[in-house]
Protein backbone atom coordinates (compact mmCIF):
# COMPACT_ATOMS: atom_id res chain seq x y z
CA UNK A 1 0.00 0.00 0.00
CA UNK A 2 2.70 2.12 0.99
CA UNK A 3 4.08 1.61 -2.87
CA UNK A 4 0.85 2.29 -4.71
CA UNK A 5 0.48 5.86 -2.23
CA UNK A 6 4.25 6.99 -3.48
CA UNK A 7 3.42 5.88 -7.47
CA UNK A 8 0.03 8.07 -6.71
CA UNK A 9 2.02 11.17 -5.37
CA UNK A 10 4.85 10.98 -8.18
CA UNK A 11 2.16 11.20 -10.41
CA UNK A 12 0.35 13.83 -9.45
CA UNK A 13 3.49 15.75 -8.92
CA UNK A 14 4.35 14.86 -12.64
CA UNK A 15 0.79 16.09 -13.66
CA UNK A 16 1.16 19.55 -12.21
CA UNK A 17 4.90 20.28 -13.00
CA UNK A 18 6.22 23.07 -15.36
CA UNK A 19 9.46 23.00 -17.37
CA UNK A 20 11.45 26.12 -17.01
CA UNK A 21 12.52 27.92 -20.06
CA UNK A 22 16.45 27.68 -18.70
CA UNK A 23 16.69 24.10 -20.11
CA UNK A 24 13.96 23.38 -22.18
CA UNK A 25 16.43 23.16 -26.22
CA UNK A 26 18.94 20.72 -26.74
CA UNK A 27 20.69 21.06 -29.32
CA UNK A 28 21.08 17.92 -31.37
CA UNK A 29 24.41 16.55 -33.49
CA UNK A 30 27.55 15.64 -34.88
CA UNK A 31 28.08 16.20 -38.56
CA UNK A 32 31.68 17.98 -38.98
CA UNK A 33 32.20 20.08 -41.46
CA UNK A 34 28.80 20.23 -42.35
CA UNK A 35 25.83 22.47 -41.23
CA UNK A 36 23.01 20.59 -41.90
CA UNK A 37 21.29 18.03 -40.59
CA UNK A 38 21.28 19.13 -36.92
CA UNK A 39 18.72 19.47 -35.30
CA UNK A 40 17.27 21.21 -31.94
CA UNK A 41 14.71 19.79 -29.60
CA UNK A 42 11.98 21.51 -27.72
CA UNK A 43 10.94 20.06 -24.59
CA UNK A 44 8.23 21.92 -21.95
CA UNK A 45 5.50 21.12 -19.99
CA UNK A 46 2.77 20.42 -22.73
CA UNK A 47 4.90 18.71 -25.97
CA UNK A 48 7.98 17.76 -26.97
CA UNK A 49 9.34 18.72 -30.77
CA UNK A 50 12.08 18.70 -33.19
CA UNK A 51 13.23 20.72 -35.85
CA UNK A 52 16.40 20.92 -38.51
CA UNK A 53 19.45 23.24 -37.43
CA UNK A 54 21.49 25.15 -39.50
CA UNK A 55 24.65 25.74 -37.20
CA UNK A 56 28.51 25.45 -37.49
CA UNK A 57 28.96 23.70 -33.50
CA UNK A 58 29.02 19.59 -33.83
CA UNK A 59 28.13 17.91 -30.14
CA UNK A 60 30.15 14.67 -30.15
CA UNK A 61 30.39 14.34 -26.13
CA UNK A 62 30.39 17.48 -24.07
CA UNK A 63 27.36 19.89 -24.51
CA UNK A 64 26.48 22.56 -22.70
CA UNK A 65 23.23 24.66 -23.90
CA UNK A 66 21.22 27.37 -21.91
CA UNK A 67 18.00 29.73 -22.44
CA UNK A 68 16.41 32.66 -20.69
CA UNK A 69 13.79 32.62 -18.39
CA UNK A 70 11.08 32.77 -21.25
CA UNK A 71 13.11 30.22 -22.96
CA UNK A 72 14.69 32.21 -25.80
CA UNK A 73 17.97 30.14 -26.64
CA UNK A 74 21.22 32.29 -25.63
CA UNK A 75 24.26 30.09 -26.02
CA UNK A 76 25.94 26.60 -26.23
CA UNK A 77 29.06 24.78 -26.00
CA UNK A 78 30.78 22.02 -26.79
CA UNK A 79 33.81 22.53 -24.72
CA UNK A 80 35.60 23.68 -27.82
CA UNK A 81 34.07 27.15 -28.22
CA UNK A 82 30.85 29.20 -26.99
CA UNK A 83 28.43 29.96 -29.97
CA UNK A 84 25.90 32.65 -29.15
CA UNK A 85 22.43 32.68 -30.39
CA UNK A 86 23.06 33.66 -33.80
CA UNK A 87 25.37 30.13 -33.98
CA UNK A 88 28.58 32.30 -34.30
CA UNK A 89 31.27 32.21 -32.14
CA UNK A 90 30.89 34.57 -29.39
CA UNK A 91 33.55 37.35 -29.10
CA UNK A 92 36.36 35.59 -26.77
CA UNK A 93 34.97 32.40 -26.87
CA UNK A 94 36.97 30.31 -28.02
CA UNK A 95 40.05 28.46 -26.87
CA UNK A 96 38.10 27.52 -24.13
CA UNK A 97 39.81 24.37 -23.09
CA UNK A 98 44.01 24.49 -23.67
CA UNK A 99 45.66 20.77 -23.96
CA UNK A 100 46.03 18.66 -26.37
CA UNK A 101 43.03 16.96 -26.56
CA UNK A 102 41.29 19.47 -28.14
CA UNK A 103 44.11 19.98 -30.89
CA UNK A 104 42.94 16.14 -31.49
CA UNK A 105 39.18 16.78 -31.10
CA UNK A 106 38.61 20.26 -32.82
CA UNK A 107 34.92 19.07 -33.33
CA UNK A 108 33.82 19.24 -29.77
CA UNK A 109 35.65 16.82 -26.60
CA UNK A 110 34.78 13.86 -26.46
CA UNK A 111 34.29 13.88 -22.36
CA UNK A 112 30.46 13.92 -21.68
CA UNK A 113 29.29 16.81 -18.86
CA UNK A 114 32.65 18.46 -19.45
CA UNK A 115 30.48 21.84 -19.89
CA UNK A 116 27.70 23.39 -17.51
CA UNK A 117 25.99 27.00 -18.16
CA UNK A 118 24.48 28.41 -14.76
CA UNK A 119 22.48 31.91 -14.77
CA UNK A 120 24.60 34.22 -12.35
CA UNK A 121 22.56 34.92 -9.49
CA UNK A 122 20.50 37.86 -8.92
CA UNK A 123 21.50 39.04 -12.40
CA UNK A 124 19.39 37.98 -15.60
CA UNK A 125 22.35 39.63 -18.03
CA UNK A 126 25.13 37.27 -17.13
CA UNK A 127 25.93 33.43 -17.07
CA UNK A 128 28.76 31.72 -15.81
CA UNK A 129 30.36 28.44 -17.68
CA UNK A 130 32.12 26.17 -15.90
CA UNK A 131 34.58 24.01 -17.56
CA UNK A 132 37.86 22.22 -17.54
CA UNK A 133 40.40 20.79 -19.51
CA UNK A 134 41.26 17.52 -20.79
CA UNK A 135 44.77 15.16 -20.90
CA UNK A 136 45.20 11.95 -22.30
CA UNK A 137 48.02 9.50 -20.59
CA UNK A 138 49.00 6.01 -22.23
CA UNK A 139 46.04 4.54 -20.10
CA UNK A 140 43.11 7.15 -19.69
CA UNK A 141 41.70 10.19 -20.04
CA UNK A 142 41.52 13.00 -16.88
CA UNK A 143 40.75 16.14 -16.23
CA UNK A 144 43.44 18.60 -15.96
CA UNK A 145 42.32 22.05 -14.91
CA UNK A 146 38.70 23.15 -13.52
CA UNK A 147 37.87 26.83 -15.66
CA UNK A 148 34.87 28.79 -14.91
CA UNK A 149 33.92 31.95 -17.59
CA UNK A 150 31.96 34.84 -16.48
CA UNK A 151 29.64 35.52 -19.76
CA UNK A 152 27.80 39.14 -20.54
CA UNK A 153 24.72 39.07 -22.65
CA UNK A 154 24.25 42.67 -23.45
CA UNK A 155 27.78 43.54 -23.99
CA UNK A 156 29.28 44.00 -27.22
CA UNK A 157 26.04 45.05 -28.41
CA UNK A 158 24.01 41.61 -26.97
Amino acid sequence: MKNVIIILFGIILIQNSYGQGLNHLWLLGYNPGLVYPKGRAFIDSNNFSFVNDYRKMTFYGTQATISDSAGNFLMSSNGIFIADATNDTMDNGDSLNPGTVVNQWSDGLLYPNANLFLPWPGDTTKYILLHHSLDVSTSHWFVKELFSSTIDIISNGG
